[in-house]
């Protein structure tokens, strides 16, 4: 009877250690399923966070190119003001450059007729005098004649 009570244990055993690899093969592949749902979790996670920050990216890099775009607009515009200041600069120095030609043409012009009425009256004065020191020559003259 030992023999048959050790193959009764024996096969108890067998039993136990069958339904405790069982237990084992179970529970090991819960872990392995649960693993392998906390590992697609994280997949689908990472995946969302990486949408996220793609989402994040671009619209930061739009705001950016927005940004960059309203900047230009501002240059540009500030570009066109300096623009016009340069061109209302540029024709108040011509009209002011005409302006001061038109005078010193004018200046000339005057001196022109200036000194001309001067050698007029310089010439009138020349011949008035030339005219009296002949009288006085004359009137000279006579006198001498009449005295001597």
């Amino acid at each position: 009877m030992t023999k048959k009570r050790i193959e009764i244990k024996l096969n108890d055993q067998k039993k136990k250690c069958k339904r405790q690899f069982q237990e084992i093969e179970k529970q090991k592949d819960l872990d392995i399923k649960d693993l392998q749902k906390r590992y697609s979790d994280l997949q689908k996670q990472k995946q969302l966070q990486d949408k996220q920050n793609f989402s994040a990216m671009q619209k930061m890099e739009g705001n950016h190119l927005a940004q960059v775009e309203e900047l230009q607009v501002l240059y540009e515009k500030k570009l066109l003001a300096q623009d016009a200041d340069y061109l209302n600069l540029e024709q108040a120095k011509l009209e002011m450059q005409k302006l001061y030609e038109t005078k010193i043409r004018d200046l000339i012009e005057q001196n022109k007729l200036s000194i001309q009425r001067l050698l007029t009256e310089f010439r009138g004065n020349l011949t008035k005098v030339q005219k009296e020191y002949e009288d006085c020559k004359a009137t000279s003259t006579t006198l001498k004649d009449y005295y001597d």
